[in-house]
């Protein structure tokens, strides 16, 4: 069944992890390549390597900031159903 809206969205997150995970292999590759082929210079792998590092560092960053959101969210929805039991 297909998800729309929020519930759709939600589950995509899934994949940022994933993403950080596929960018660090790619980049522990292309730095296998680039140590076995050493001293030749291989300018587009080495590029590529960085590409990912930075790829990773942007979804690993991402995800960490959605884990933090969510606990804030968890501790806000806590703290408002405490007190709205209190008020009645």
């Amino acid at each position: 069944m297909h998800k729309s809206g929020i519930a759709g969205s939600i589950t995509k997150i899934k994949y940022i992890g994933l993403i950080a995970l596929l960018a660090d292999w790619l980049e522990n590759i292309c730095i296998i390549i680039l140590l076995t082929n050493y001293p030749s210079r291989l300018n587009v792998v080495a590029q590529a390597a960085s590409a990912c590092t930075v790829t990773k560092t942007i979804f690993i960053i991402s995800c960490i900031s959605l884990i933090l959101i969510g606990i804030f969210a968890l501790i806000i929805q806590n703290i408002v159903r405490r007190f709205s039991k209190l008020l009645r």
